[in-house]
């Protein structure tokens, strides 16, 4: 699957480009590094599937250390997103102990949905999970 980042043309982007195009980066890395594991993923390979550059990811990331907590980042937004009414549900229960305990069932539901819709965040963390790594912590 290749995503198009930007229309090929020089010069600064403007925020609203640079944005999408981060965007469509991030997408990219998390489906590589879901395929490939951070050891077997690279920025070219990235680029390509992205369809931009590996300048730009480095203009935009920095390290390929830098794009995988992008991708970590994008996944905790995506699970917070879907979490959040949820959390707020529970905040004027925390002294009953069967809300809270109906608020983590939920809260549990809700993780598996959003896994199941976004089953690339859970590869990446079957590839990270097996071994303590310093993006395992991140």
């Amino acid at each position: 699957m290749t995503l198009t980042a930007t229309p090929t043309r020089q010069g600064r982007q403007s925020d609203e480009t640079a944005e999408r195009t981060k965007e469509v980066i991030i997408k990219a890395a998390v489906s590589e590094f879901a395929e490939h594991g951070f050891e077997g993923a690279s920025l070219r390979d990235i680029a390509t599937r992205a369809g931009t550059t590996h300048g730009l990811i480095r203009h935009h990331f920095g390290s390929k250390s830098d794009v995988f907590e992008a991708c970590v980042d994008y996944a905790v937004e995506v699970y917070g997103r879907e979490e959040i009414s949820v959390i707020q549900s529970v905040a004027g229960s925390l002294d009953n102990p069967q809300a809270l305990i109906e608020a983590h069932k939920k809260i549990i539901r809700n993780f598996a949905h959003v896994s199941a819709k976004n089953p690339l965040f859970m590869r990446i963390l079957m590839h990270e999970g097996s071994q303590p790594t310093e993006r395992l912590e991140y």
